[in-house]
């Protein structure tokens, strides 16, 4: 009796563990992080650098695109990864837009620039009605391409040469069913 009893419950707890175990298995959920580094120099008090992005040339997106149920923005960082030169000051206008230069804004943010904060990242805050229209996009059928936008203006009025290298990371979550 003590044997048939051991039996079923592990034939119980077998079955409870399988049924359970599927659906676990079979959903996910993967980040899918891509960055757009624009770089550009000048003379003047402006410096103006953008950069395109598409989706499909992520490995993460291509493993998962047909099986993706859901997608949503996660957060955006920017950080100024190289300056000339390395005291240079001024201020920021970050735009990111879909399917290209000519494409709806997904969100335009304003920074002061202090040559303090090189090489730091910072997180670029969406509003509610940013981060829907950002999911929207990443849901619509269709192509995933990203225009990056860096504006910087009020720098120094002098003969110097200005540079600037800008990235702007975003993380973005992907989850279906496998």
């Amino acid at each position: 009796m003590k044997t048939l009893k051991l039996i079923v419950l592990t034939a119980v707890f077998a079955a409870l563990l399988f049924m359970t175990g599927c659906d676990k298995f079979e959903d996910f959920s993967v980040n899918v992080p891509f960055t757009v580094v624009m770089t550009d120099s000048s003379y003047s008090t402006t410096i103006t650098s953008s950069e395109l992005y598409d989706l499909d040339d992520s490995s993460v997106y291509q493993e998962y695109k047909d099986k993706i149920e859901n997608f949503e923005f996660m957060e955006a960082k920017y950080t100024v990864t190289y300056a000339e030169p390395s005291d240079l000051s001024g201020k920021m206008r970050l735009t990111m837009k879909k399917n290209g230069p000519d494409g709806d804004v997904l969100f335009v943010k304003d920074y002061d620039y202090a040559a303090a904060d090189f090489g730091q990242s910072f997180t670029v805050v969406l509003t509610s009605d940013e981060i829907s229209m950002f999911n929207s996009f990443l849901m619509a059928s269709g192509t995933k391409i990203f225009y990056g936008e860096a504006y910087v203006y009020d720098l120094p009025d002098n003969t110097d040469k200005k540079k600037m290298t800008v990235k702007i990371h975003l993380l973005l979550k992907a989850e279906g069913e496998l």
